[in-house]
């Protein structure tokens, strides 16, 4: 017999798994709205959002294989949205936005960077 929580579970990771396939949509539907030439102005704007739904999705399609890979891509996506926000705010082409929007983005940067290091040193530990 499986242990107690193995239904629900399973409902969890078809949700995520769902989930996944829903954002991958998205992304994939930003991308036929610019292949129709539907969009006048913004159109990179757009390929961005799409990028960063698809992006978004890869963790939570891989959950229900592979909680490892999931977890890996998970690490790759919040990275590579820390290195886009940081671009964007401090980027001299960039809009001149408030200090709270640059303090914003740079405590999520070292926050992750903190988390990721803590992570490593615990996995050190182990062995």
């Amino acid at each position: 017999m499986g242990t107690v929580g193995t239904p629900w579970r399973r409902v969890v990771k078809l949700l995520v798994g769902l989930f996944g396939v829903s954002l991958a949509l998205m992304g994939i539907s930003c991308f036929l709205i610019l292949a129709t030439g539907s969009v006048i102005e913004g159109d990179v704007g757009v390929a961005m959002a799409g990028v960063g739904y698809l992006v978004a999705a890869a963790p939570a399609i891989a959950a229900p294989f592979s909680m490892r890979v999931a977890k890996g891509l998970l690490l790759a996506a919040l990275s590579l949205f820390a290195v886009a926000a940081l671009w964007g705010v401090y980027s001299p082409q960039a809009t001149p936005v408030s200090l709270v929007v640059k303090m914003a983005v740079s405590a999520f940067a070292a926050l992750l960077v903190l988390r990721v290091w803590l992570a490593f040193r615990a996995t050190l530990a182990q062995e």
